[in-house]
């Protein structure tokens, strides 16, 4: 991943959580955090799940 992609991502993390959340709890009926709680390292690691 390039850096200028990595920081345009850091930079709008918060936007695309919050697009992505909308989507998930209209589809799913599920009840997600309204603020993003994972760092953008945890999210890029393809070993990584959310407990």
């Amino acid at each position: 991943m390039t850096t200028n992609l990595r920081n345009n991502l850091a930079e709008r993390l918060d936007y695309l959580y919050g697009k992505a959340r909308k989507i998930a709890q209209i589809k799913s009926e599920l009840q997600l955090p309204e603020i993003n709680p994972y760092s953008l390292e945890q999210i890029l690691d393809e070993d990584w799940l959310p407990e």
